[in-house]
């Protein structure tokens, strides 16, 4: 991962923590200061055991729930060699650290290769009195604490797992149209000029890269998508997600034509089969009673993938901002995160 990724992808997880957002990256760690060299070196370990051969990020110098801190003058090479020494024998290799400069305040970033798991760690108590005889241990990442690991998830470790493709979020909008009612004379659809109900619809565009040569599923039963405008509509989750190839139509001299989306993606009615890199848009629809749709504020939208044989979902956590509709298609109110 170059430099510049490393950068964006700290920005990124930063403008969440101080947007009020969690961190739900299991990749991420963010620590406010230089943690103690011991229990880091059991975190790493638990989070890089736990990883499947993902790189996980660790932020030093970013607070959860208050944002950049910046860190200190802390020496890396002496603190990671001390962190280093708390291993049995291998330690997840740092490929890479960088100062991001954020708001006047610095941000060190750290990224860790964890593809040599299992990491052990060593028990600072044994040998001594009292003691224990528990010379090492296996430490395992669950959701915000380290554990033990168990045998499961020893055995997670030696089991092959499909690593999640990478998921570049290009845009997305919500928007709202009044309730359907019949068809004209020339057969198009109509809207209800009183209607009882709005129906919202979200629409994301993807670009999407598969890790290896092996075909991704993602079947949409294993999709989650929801909204929320605080203080106007709690969280509510969309009813229906699907997912599909990107396709467009152009008019040239002799009509128009209709160009066929990404060849590495197809789509059916219950899952979307990824082959290779390629462009998918995700598209969620729910029926809500009719509101007032005066106000200004954002939306924000969460969506959560879970392809086959991947414990590990894709998570998006993202905030629409309020645009103008466009009354010539029906819409009500729109979101847009552009």
């Amino acid at each position: 991962m170059r430099a510049h990724e490393i950068e964006d992808w700290t920005l990124s997880v930063i403008a969440r923590v101080e947007s009020g957002q969690p961190n739900e990256d299991y990749r991420v760690e963010l620590k406010s200061e230089w943690p103690n060299e011991q229990k880091a070196a059991r975190q790493i370990a638990g989070q890089a055991n736990a990883a499947h051969g993902e790189p996980i990020l660790w932020l030093i110098g970013v607070e959860e729930g208050k944002g950049v801190v910046g860190a200190n003058d802390e020496e890396l090479s002496d603190w990671y060699a001390s962190v280093r020494a708390r291993f049995d024998g291998l330690a997840p290799q740092l490929l890479r650290d960088l100062n991001v400069p954020v708001g006047g305040k610095t941000v060190v970033a750290l990224l860790f290769d964890t593809d040599r798991a299992p990491y052990l760690v060593k028990n600072p108590v044994y040998g001594r009195p009292n003691g224990g005889p528990v010379q090492l241990e296996v430490p395992w990442r669950e959701a915000r604490s380290t554990r033990t690991a168990s045998r499961s998830d020893l055995l997670r470790i030696l089991s092959p797992i499909q690593r999640a493709p990478s998921f570049e979020l290009l845009n997305a909008w919500l928007k709202v149209y009044p309730e359907l009612g019949g068809h004209d004379a020339y057969g198009d659809q109509t809207y209800s000029d009183d209607p009882k109900s709005f129906t919202w619809k979200l629409h994301m565009d993807f670009y999407v890269v598969p890790r290896t040569d092996a075909r991704v599923v993602i079947p949409f039963h294993r999709c989650r998508a929801s909204f929320e405008i605080p203080e106007r509509i709690p969280e509510t989750q969309f009813e229906s997600i699907v997912m599909m190839p990107l396709s467009s139509i152009y008019f040239g001299g002799r009509g128009h034509t209709k160009r066929v989306g990404s060849l590495t993606i197809e789509s059916t009615k219950y899952e979307t089969i990824i082959n290779g890199p390629g462009k998918v848009m995700l598209l969620g629809e729910v029926e809500l009673p009719k509101v007032e749709l005066v106000w200004e504020e954002d939306a924000i939208v969460r969506v959560r993938l879970l392809p086959v044989e991947s414990e590990q979902p894709i998570t998006f956590h993202e905030t629409l901002h309020k645009i103008s509709p466009n009354e010539r298609r029906h819409e009500l109110a729109s979101w847009s995160l552009k």
